[in-house]
């Protein structure tokens, strides 16, 4: 299951990029952006999302930032949730916000995480790793049969997208502050293919 957020989304429109910008302030905006979007989710669907969610038992959260998805994994029901960040200071914010016994978080690499797991969520991440497809790899590895993989990142095929790019390529003009990878559809169409 693959989805995309970018310059083109309604709610982001840019502003992760922005929020980025700020080492100090910018899981704080990214926070303030999610908050609004499940503001908008209906309460009377919360338990079917609550069974859903019990049914995954074990979740890891690669980029976790400061913590707030695997918390709230936790939250509802899941049996052992991971985070893990290599924000020394996200880590460090998620550890003295969140507290339960089913979550623990990790600062570091992805590939010093053990075990096995039915999710594994990779929320605007991928977009900043060295080796995008070799961490799917490494995320499929980790998936407990029947597990799935979440993963989310800009989408780089819209109009703006396309003139950045073309800055990009033409006169090597840095065009974000932290993406190191420019993804459109097509190449998650190819990193299914491979993994």
């Amino acid at each position: 299951f693959i989805t995309y957020y970018g310059d083109n989304h309604p709610v982001y429109a840019g502003n992760v990029v922005r929020a980025m910008a700020s080492a100090r302030d910018g899981y704080n905006d990214i926070v303030r952006l999610f908050e609004k979007e499940t503001a908008g989710l209906d309460p009377k669907d919360q338990s079917s999302r609550d069974a859903a969610l019990a049914k995954l038992f074990d979740a890891l959260d690669a980029g976790c930032g400061t913590g707030e998805l695997a918390y709230l994994a936790a939250k509802r029901g899941a049996r052992r949730v991971v985070g893990v960040d290599y924000s020394k200071e996200a880590i460090g914010a998620a550890k003295k916000s969140y507290a339960l016994p089913n979550l623990a978080f990790e600062c570091g690499d992805v590939a010093s995480v053990r075990g096995f797991f039915d999710v594994i969520c990779v929320l605007g991440t991928l977009e900043h790793v060295d080796d995008p497809l070799g961490s799917l790899r490494r995320f499929k590895r980790m998936l407990n049969p029947g597990g799935s993989i979440i993963v989310t990142c800009p989408n780089w095929s819209n109009p703006r997208g396309y003139m950045l790019l073309m800055l990009k390529y033409l006169f090597d003009a840095r065009i974000t502050l932290a993406d190191i990878h420019y993804f459109t559809p097509a190449e998650f169409e190819s990193f299914a293919k491979k993994l």
